[in-house]
């Protein structure tokens, strides 16, 4: 008898035992949905991970990540407190922290940014890159919202300060005459009608001179790269390259300019066509 009595004890206390345990899991899975949920789910304080809306699409970041480079406005959000949060950014109909921009440039620059943090310093990058140069416009706005503007990919200055040749004369196929680039001198941009690069291979007329330059190498095909070449000239035999001098090729994105220097001898000029970058 006292043997089924402590049986029937340990029982009861086993029951209440596992119905407070099971009570709690309950407590905390619920409390975990929510903070999922809500965009306040964390592991510890310095770890601190939140759900943000941006543009309508979910994404995770910690607040390391978020706070890495200081007096942004993302910085400013996640260390502000509760009440002075909502001031700064809005919030979804859940509580989250929603932020108005595209998703998909936001998405680019959080991975840059998590790479910095992740790597401990920035030294290796001042500038957080844009996923195409198609967009860099735009996701140079995005930054300069975010307080980010001094990361912003900085032009070669080749690209903003340049000579314009649009002289249809010099196009490959338009013939000989007596003119010279003997004042075309510099980082130069051909455009319109004179067509927009340098033809790669020895013209078979002058465009416009005796001699006819043309690029013996490549064009760069990344943006914001520089390619080192040879400018030839032909003669009135047509070698084809009876002389030359270097030339540095610069993608600008969506032009090409050519590092000119004066022709070796005169009427000189380079041949120039149409190209297709995309």
């Amino acid at each position: 008898m006292v043997s089924l009595i402590k049986t029937l004890q340990f029982a009861v206390v086993l029951h209440i035992v596992r119905g407070a345990l099971f009570n709690k899991s309950q407590t905390m899975s619920s409390s975990l949905s929510m903070m999922k949920q809500t965009g306040n789910f964390h592991t510890s304080h310095n770890n601190e991970v939140f759900l943000l809306n941006v543009g309508g699409e979910l994404m995770y970041a910690t607040r390391d990540t978020l706070t890495y480079i200081p007096n942004t406005v993302l910085s400013s959000v996640i260390l502000s407190t509760t009440e002075n949060r909502s001031k700064l950014i809005q919030h979804d109909e859940n509580g989250r922290l929603f932020i108005d921009l595209p998703p998909i440039l936001f998405k680019h620059a959080l991975e840059q940014l998590r790479r910095w943090k992740n790597r401990g310093n920035i030294s290796a990058d001042r500038e957080i890159l844009p996923p195409s140069w198609h967009v860099k416009n735009e996701f140079d706005e995005m930054l300069i919202s975010l307080g980010l503007a001094k990361y912003r990919q900085n032009l070669p200055i080749e690209c903003t300060l340049y000579n314009v040749s649009d002289d249809p004369s010099r196009h490959v196929g338009t013939g000989g005459g007596t003119l010279c680039d003997r004042d075309l001198v510099g980082w130069t941009r051909f455009i319109d009608r004179a067509g927009n690069v340098i033809v790669r291979q020895a013209p078979g007329i002058g465009c416009g001179g005796q001699k006819s330059g043309w690029l013996l190498g490549t064009y760069p095909t990344e943006p914001w790269t520089t390619t080192l070449s040879t400018l030839c000239y032909t003669d009135e035999m047509r070698i084809p390259c009876r002389a030359w001098t270097p030339i540095r090729t610069t993608h600008c994105g969506s032009f090409l300019v050519f590092e000119l220097r004066s022709p070796p001898f005169c009427p000189a000029r380079v041949c120039t066509d149409d190209y297709n970058l995309n």
